[in-house]
């Protein structure tokens, strides 16, 4: 899409794309041409926004966050935080609540007997799970899970940095990938 988005800006019209041939579309005008220009640069500009953001996070979450940026990416525990509302109720919920943040609708759906029992939501974001054979899946993300139920507690009670809970979370997994 990006590229797509870039050449758009560059060439403009798309007869003056590099091996045009032909198009099924209808021609445009100069109108048309720089209303789609304005609009390329328009979401080239919250693409770069979404970036600097992204940047600024995983800069800034590591402070305010060390424990749980410490289990996940930095951006997944700003998720999961946002999605829980605060850092309190993230702190208060359990594991298990904690592994569904974000399949509400299919957990709801698994209890109307419309649909399998979710085995994760947000956290499928987690290169670890996403990655991992379909097998270990729900395993690996009930580790992961009941180390940010503690990650989480610790940065809102206590606020100090504890290196065992990775070293820990990292020793789990890796008997569970064996």
């Amino acid at each position: 899409h990006r590229e797509l988005l870039n050449s758009v800006l560059k060439y403009g019209r798309r007869e003056k794309f590099p091996n045009f041939e032909r198009s099924i579309g209808i021609d445009i005008n100069r109108e048309d041409e720089k209303i789609i220009l304005d609009y390329a640069g328009m979401i080239q500009k919250v693409i770069e926004q979404r970036k600097n953001k992204e940047e600024y996070l995983r800069k800034r979450i590591p402070d305010i966050l060390p424990n749980l940026s410490s289990v996940v990416d930095p951006l997944l525990a700003a998720r999961l935080v946002a999605a829980v509302g605060s850092l309190e109720k993230l702190a208060k919920m359990p594991s298990s609540t904690i592994q569904l943040i974000g399949a509400e609708k299919a957990l709801f759906r698994h209890l109307k007997k419309k649909g399998k029992a979710p085995k994760y939501g947000l956290l499928f974001n987690d290169q670890r799970i996403s990655g991992a054979p379909e097998s270990k899946r729900g395993k690996i993300a009930r580790i992961i899970s009941a180390k940010l139920a503690v990650a989480a507690r610790i940065d809102y009670y206590s606020k100090r940095l504890d290196e065992r809970l990775k070293h820990d979370m990292d020793r789990e997994l890796s008997k569970v990938m064996i």
